[in-house]
C-alpha cells in the first residue's frame, strides 16, 4: 500500500476467517482485484446478506424447541459441517478519489455482512452441539397401563445413590443422539439402557457419560429413556416388560436413520448398566420375537443389535435361588450377537453370577462372548475413573470392540 493513501482507495478486500469449530476468529486482508465470494457466492450486491438476520432467528427458535424439530437441527450441523474452517473473502476495485460516498457506503455494507455471516456460523454451531431428542414411538405407547404422574427427577433426599441424577414417571419413551465429532466418527453406534431396577433411570451416570465415552472412540451413543416405574402387577423379582418393546423400536429407529445419522447399519450395537445390562441382554436375544406388533415403515428395519454389553446385568438368574441357570425367560436363539460382559466379584445387588452364568451359556451357544470379573467395585460404577481396577472395563470393551471389527473407518460418514 501506498504511504499516506486512503485506505479506502484502489483495490482492496475483507476476509472473514472462521476456525475448524465454525468460530468467526477475525477479518482482515488487503489485495488488488476484482468483486468476487468465495467459496460460493457471486453477488457483488450483497443485497442477499442482510436480510439473514431474520431467518436465522426463525431457525434458532425452532432448533430450540421440544417438540421433534430435528430436520432444522439436521440441516444447521450439515451447513456446520460444510462451511467449517472456511474464508470468505469479499474484494472490490476501482474506487475513485471522489467516490468518497461510495467507498464508505461499500465499507459499511461490507462490515454489516460479515458480521452477519459471523453470526451465521456461531448460529449454526449452536444448533450443531444440541443433542436431538426423538419419540421412540409416533403416538400412544403400546403395552403400556396405569396412572404415572409428571416425569420427574427424584429429589437427593428421595434417589437411591447420591452420586446420579435419577429420572422416574416416564410415560413418553425418547431417544437422545449423542453425535461424535465428524473426523472421528467410525460409523459405530451403541443404544445405551441407564439402569434403576425399572423403577428409576441413572441418568447421566449411565447414560449421558456413556455417550461422551463412545464418542470419544468415534462412536455414536443414543440415550434410552425407556418406561420406568415399574407399571401395576409387576412384580419386583421379575423384570419389567414394557421396557422391551421401547429398546426393540430404539434400534429399529436407529437403523432407520442411520444413513442420516453417519451410521453403518450393520454396526449398531447396545449397552446396558444394571437393570438396563438385563434389557440389553434380553434386546440381543429377542431379535427374532418382536415384542409388539409394527406399527410402521421404521419396524421394517431390523430390531437385532449386531453386538452387545452387559455391565452388572441382574434378572439374568432366578431370584433367590442358588443355581448357575438362567432364569426361564433368558433364551439365546441363533443369530444372538457377540456379547461383553462386565461385573464386580463384590457386588452387593446383583452378584457376578449373573455375568458368569449368562457368559457359560453364550460359550455353550457358540455365541462370541467375553467376560471380565473384577475383584472390587461394587454396583452402579458406571465409566468413571477411579482407583478401582473394575474402571478399566471401558479400556477393554475398546479393545473387544476394535478386536470385533467393530471400530473401524466407515464409508457411513
Amino acid at each position: 500500500m501506498v504511504p499516506n493513501q486512503d485506505p479506502l482507495v484502489g483495490a482492496w478486500s475483507l476476509s472473514l476467517i472462521f476456525d475448524s469449530s465454525g468460530t468467526a476468529v477475525g477479518m482482515g486482508g488487503v489485495m488488488d482485484g476484482a468483486f468476487s465470494a468465495s467459496p460460493s457466492w457471486q453477488d457483488n450486491s450483497l443485497n442477499a446478506l442482510p436480510s439473514a438476520p431474520g431467518a436465522l432467528n426463525k431457525l434458532d427458535r425452532e432448533d430450540s424447541a421440544t417438540d421433534g424439530s430435528e430436520s432444522t437441527a439436521e440441516n444447521a450441523r450439515s451447513c456446520a459441517r460444510l462451511l467449517k474452517g472456511a474464508s470468505f473473502q469479499f474484494f472490490h476495485s476501482s474506487l475513485s478519489e471522489g467516490d468518497v460516498t461510495g467507498r464508505r457506503t461499500m465499507m459499511k455494507r461490507i462490515a454489516s455482512s460479515l458480521l452477519v455471516i459471523a453470526w451465521l456460523f456461531q448460529s449454526l454451531g449452536r444448533a450443531a452441539d444440541k443433542q436431538l431428542v426423538l419419540p421412540v414411538w409416533p403416538g400412544k405407547v403400546p403395552g403400556d397401563y396405569g396412572t404415572i404422574g409428571a416425569e420427574r427427577v427424584r429429589a437427593p433426599s428421595e434417589a437411591p445413590t447420591k452420586d446420579a441424577k435419577w429420572i422416574t414417571n416416564v410415560t413418553k419413551p425418547t431417544i437422545t443422539v449423542f453425535r461424535p465429532e465428524l473426523n472421528k466418527n467410525t460409523g459405530a453406534a451403541m443404544v445405551i439402557c441407564p439402569g434403576g431396577g425399572y423403577w428409576n433411570l441413572a441418568w447421566d451416570l449411565e447414560g449421558e457419560e456413556v455417550a461422551a465415552w463412545l464418542n470419544s472412540l468415534g462412536m455414536t451413543g443414543v440415550v434410552l429413556k425407556y418406561r420406568v416405574p415399574r407399571r401395576p402387577g409387576q412384580p419386583e423379582p421379575l423384570p419389567a416388560p414394557g421396557p422391551l418393546f421401547d429398546s426393540q423400536r430404539a434400534v429399529s429407529l436407529v437403523r432407520s436413520r442411520a444413513g442420516e445419522w453417519g451410521i453403518d447399519p450393520k454396526r449398531i450395537g447396545i449397552v446396558g448398566f444394571s437393570a438396563g445390562g438385563h434389557l440389553a441382554v434380553m434386546t440381543a436375544t429377542y431379535f427374532d420375537k418382536r415384542a409388539y406388533e409394527p406399527i410402521d415403515d421404521i419396524d421394517k428395519a431390523s430390531c437385532r443389535p449386531d453386538f452387545a454389553v452387559a455391565v452388572y446385568p441382574g434378572y439374568l438368574l432366578p431370584e433367590d435361588t442358588e443355581t448357575d441357570v438362567l432364569a426361564p425367560y433368558i433364551r439365546i436363539p441363533a443369530g444372538t450377537p457377540p456379547i461383553f460382559l462386565v461385573h464386580a466379584s463384590d457386588d452387593p445387588e446383583s452378584g457376578p453370577e449373573h455375568s458368569v452364568a449368562m457368559y457359560l451359556a453364550l460359550k455353550r451357544a457358540r455365541v462370541p462372548a467375553e467376560l471380565h470379573v473384577y475383584a472390587a467395585g461394587g454396583h452402579g460404577f458406571g465409566v468413571r475413573k477411579s482407583s478401582q481396577p473394575c474402571s478399566t472395563w471401558t479400556d477393554r470393551c475398546a479393545a473387544w470392540l476394535r478386536n470385533q471389527g467393530i471400530l473401524t473407518a466407515s464409508s457411513a460418514r
